[in-house]
């Protein structure tokens, strides 16, 4: 026992000694390097990904009337459509879509936020009560890559609301939006 803790300690100096520290300039040179490659490969879509999901998340609740939910996910979606323009893609290739609760006993609803359906969903979100919003979904198609990117932005950052999301991410509206 005795050998394996001496040869464990050797072990460890030895890896801390050939580590370089990130704050050195060959790490930070290193670690820009690496970022670089990176971005070399992104295809298009990957990049306005990148630039939409930039920033830090939410840390806790935002419990939010329909309205300004709507609006919320409205401007979003726009700024979404425009990072797609300006990246010369086709802002049809994504989609936003709202999350919501009108009764406890019913699954949450997922409606696709297309453009000039706003009042309809607003609509919808007023039954009986008010709806409670889970939160947003996104899709992006890269036909560069081949793939379809879907996440989702979560107003409500419970373990439930974070599943009911999840859930809602596989959902069939949300994958026809972008067909």
């Amino acid at each position: 026992m005795l050998i394996n803790r001496l040869t464990t300690n050797r072990n460890a100096a030895i890896i801390r000694f050939m580590m370089v520290p990130y704050n050195s300039r060959a790490a930070k040179r290193n670690l820009r390097a690496g970022i670089e490659k990176m971005e070399g490969k992104l295809t298009l879509a990957d990049k306005v990904y990148r630039s939409f999901r930039a920033g830090r998340p939410f840390k806790k609740d935002r419990l939010m009337l329909p309205p300004d939910a709507l609006a919320e996910v409205r401007a979003m979606r726009d700024k979404l459509r425009q990072a797609m323009k300006d990246a010369t893609l086709d802002p049809d290739d994504c989609a936003a879509a709202i999350v919501f609760w009108l009764e406890r006993n019913e699954l949450p609803r997922v409606r696709v936020l297309r453009v000039g359906n706003d009042k309809e969903v607003l609509d919808e979100m007023f039954g009986k009560y008010a709806a409670v919003t889970v939160g947003a979904l996104f899709a992006l198609k890269d036909k560069q890559g081949g793939i379809t990117r879907r996440w989702a932005h979560p107003f409500l950052v419970s373990p439930d609301a974070l599943e009911l999301l999840e859930k809602a991410l596989d959902s069939q509206e949300l994958k026809n939006a972008i067909n």
